[in-house]
């Protein structure tokens, strides 16, 4: 499933999806109630999730998704490419994040992880060039982490007084 508030986002994600992805089923949602109607009735596996969905903050929005059905995996979209940010969304339930201007090298890889159990973060723009400033080689844009590596990504706080809408 796909959550976000614009509609060519949308549609571009579940396209994604259905042609790279080889997912079986996509359905979009706009905002939260919707998630949660879908949710209700469906069986999802992964669902892909803008930072700013439209409803209640990203955290609350996750608990009460995973309230309906822990099972499902969820891949959020982010447009503020830090790692505070990374860490802030991971901490809030996700399984992965993927930065918004990289979603064509790593939407898909970022799905495929989250199915087999990973949590996964992403590098954006700035970590990627301040990495090649730095003169250190290159790595694959998606990264695995490890259960411990998830933990303390989680444990640790977010930048002080930052909501970015969540």
């Amino acid at each position: 499933m796909v959550g976000h508030g614009h509609p060519h986002v949308r549609a571009g994600l579940r396209q994604i999806l259905l042609e790279e992805g080889n997912a079986a089923a996509v359905a979009e949602a706009e905002n939260a109630d919707e998630m949660k109607a879908l949710l209700k009735t469906h069986q999802w596996n992964v669902i892909v999730i803008g930072d700013s969905f439209p409803g209640p903050p990203l955290q609350e929005q996750l608990a009460t998704f995973r309230s309906i059905d822990p099972s499902v995996r969820y891949v959020v979209l982010s447009g503020y490419p830090h790692p505070a940010v990374t860490a802030l969304l991971m901490e809030c339930g996700a399984d992965a994040v993927v930065m918004e201007e990289r979603i064509d090298d790593d939407l898909i890889a970022a799905v495929q992880s989250v199915r087999r159990g990973e949590y996964v973060f992403c590098r954006g723009p700035m970590e990627d060039s301040s990495r090649l400033a730095a003169g250190v080689g290159e790595e694959p844009p998606a990264s695995a982490l490890s259960s411990k590596d998830h933990r303390h990504a989680k444990s640790r706080p977010g930048p002080a007084g930052t909501t970015l809408g969540f």
